[in-house]
């Protein structure tokens, strides 16, 4: 009887057990679908937003008579009302021009593409016809792109360019010259500065092409008047200190000059260099430059163009004799090459000027030799080769034997060759009138 009731307790205790751990599994299932992993990508609905995995995506509800109205009825075929509608929205200001620019570049292109999509030149037009069909479809182009700028402006109330904003996305690249010049301005004045050159420049430059480069009396009125214009454009945009910074920063650029500084035996300091660049500079005039590349090369009578001459002296004046010298020194490019190697050498800047003055001198007195008619070849000869051991041997004074050698071997190879080739040449000459 014991062993009876043993054995049906044990079996109602694992019975208890067994469905303990059903309902227990069961709560685990419900449980993990309800947490999902984000692999599941489990979709389900909770006040209004669609929850994805870990993610959530918010899109708020909308009752259909407040939502926009669709595409087609915001787009016109004409671009005030476009640009109306789209102002109406609320769109950001940037951005209609950012549409519209685009839009209309597109739509010009292809308009003027069609004026040119015929073929210019069948075989049975004869010359002045086919002349003149080209100029009825070049007037076309001009009047189409006059078009354009006038429309642009009267969109934005101020002139603008599809290359600005081009030009402007693509200014932040390494390295860009656009940055190098223009990115002292923020990225607005920049766009409206482009489309202000461009608007004023290409109707000078359209009166040239339809002119066919003969400009009367009255056309270069018209091309001041413009050049004026964009002056005065330019003023308003970015101010006569800005102006002066772009002056300054396109002169560096279209110099090709290296700038002088501590590496080539120039120590200057920010506030020099920057005067000095703008006293080479300060005569140049870059808004009749831009009309001088449309053609009219004569608008410069009232221009006052200083020689090269002329600003040298205002430099000289302003650093002083020494320091002048010392400025003149460091734009040689054959002098930095020789302060190059001395500064790595550890040596002083005084024995990289004894070299490069040495060489200079050199350079001079072959010119006579060379130019003089009286000396007979072996005369030549003999001074030439006096000329280089006196060279070797300032360089071994200065510079010490064994970096002299390494410096007539490598660095300055080339200019003392230059010496004994002219020897040779001598000798080669002798030699023909020998025979």
């Amino acid at each position: 009887m014991r062993n009876a009731f043993i054995v049906g307790f044990v079996l109602v205790v694992t019975a208890v057990n067994v469905w303990m751990n059903w309902r227990l599994w069961q709560y685990r299932q419900v449980a993990e679908v309800r947490e999902a992993p984000a692999q599941l990508r489990q979709v389900e609905r909770q006040h209004g937003r669609h929850v994805i995995g870990q993610r959530k995506i918010f899109r708020p509800s909308r009752i259909v008579e407040q939502a926009r109205p669709p595409w087609s009825n915001i787009e016109s075929d004409d671009y005030l009302e476009y640009a109306k509608n789209l102002r109406g929205l609320g769109c950001p200001e940037e951005t209609v021009r950012n549409i519209l620019l685009a839009d209309i570049a597109h739509n010009f292109n292809e308009r003027e593409r069609e004026i040119w999509t015929e073929e210019l030149d069948p075989f049975w037009v004869t010359d002045d016809a086919r002349q003149d069909l080209y100029a009825r479809r070049a007037k076309q182009a001009h009047e189409l792109t006059l078009s354009k700028l006038k429309l642009l402006r009267e969109l934005f109330q101020y002139p603008v360019d599809e290359g600005g904003l081009e030009a402007a996305r693509n200014m932040g690249m390494t390295g860009s010259i656009t940055r190098l010049v223009f990115g002292f301005l923020d990225r607005e004045q920049f766009v409206r500065l482009y489309g202000a050159a461009e608007y004023y420049t290409k109707q000078a430059g359209i009166i040239n092409e339809s002119t066919h480069g003969i400009l009367l009396p009255g056309d270069y009125d018209r091309a001041r008047e413009l050049r004026e214009q964009l002056r005065r454009s330019v003023g308003v945009l970015i101010g006569q200190n800005g102006f002066e910074e772009l002056r300054l920063r396109h002169g560096v650029l279209e110099s090709g000059q290296p700038i002088p500084g501590e590496k080539s035996g120039f120590p200057v300091s920010g506030v020099e260099l920057r005067e000095i660049w703008k006293l080479r500079t300060e005569h140049v005039d870059l808004i009749n430059e831009l009309f001088v590349d449309t053609g009219f090369e004569d608008l410069t009578e009232d221009v006052a163009a200083l020689s090269g001459d002329a600003v040298e002296v205002k430099v000289a004046k302003y650093l002083g004799v020494d320091r002048y010298a010392d400025y003149a020194r460091a734009r040689n490019e054959d002098f930095r090459d020789v302060y190059k190697f001395v500064s790595e050498k550890g040596l002083r800047q005084e024995d990289a000027i004894a070299v490069f003055e040495e060489r200079s001198k050199v350079a001079d007195e072959v010119a006579k030799i060379e130019a003089a008619e009286d000396l007979s070849p072996e005369e030549s000869m003999l001074l030439r080769a006096a000329l280089k051991a006196r060279a070797e041997s300032v360089i071994n004074q200065r510079l010490g034997k064994i970096i002299g050698e390494e410096y007539r071997q490598n660095d300055g190879k080339g200019w003392l060759d230059e010496i004994v080739d002219g020897i040779a040449a001598k000798r080669a000459r002798l030699e023909v009138q020998a025979r």
